[in-house]
């Protein structure tokens, strides 16, 4: 399936960071995980030469905030379109800030009344 992708046939390695952000975002795995050794020595043995890219702190910040802009667009553009089968929506947004790091995060939710 990735394979077919357009980004796969044009960006390789991007599409790789893509997928490793995810990775480190759905599973709270530090930003600097691709920094640890152990990730370079798996990627090197694991990962085809046209995939490999490096994957930092900065990097992986980078790519929340296209992920998120992309994921917001897509949004947008599903409500717009689907304007006439879901006229009624409820968006919730939750803030909460981590006890132990301070860092503070916003989730949002869509619900589709029909």
């Amino acid at each position: 399936m990735l394979r077919a992708s357009p980004l796969y046939a044009t960006n390789p390695a991007r599409l790789n960071l893509l997928l490793e952000t995810l990775r480190i975002i759905n599973h709270n795995l530090p930003l600097r995980t691709g920094e640890y050794n152990e990730s370079k020595l798996i990627e090197a043995l694991v990962v085809k030469q046209e995939m490999q890219t490096v994957v930092n702190a900065k990097r992986v910040k980078d790519a929340i905030v296209e992920l998120y802009r992309s994921t917001k667009a897509e949004m947008l553009e599903y409500l717009a379109d689907n304007r006439e089968h879901y006229p009624i929506f409820s968006l919730v947004a939750d803030f909460w800030t981590c006890k132990t790091t301070g860092d503070k995060f916003l989730g949002l939710r869509v619900y589709l009344i029909d």
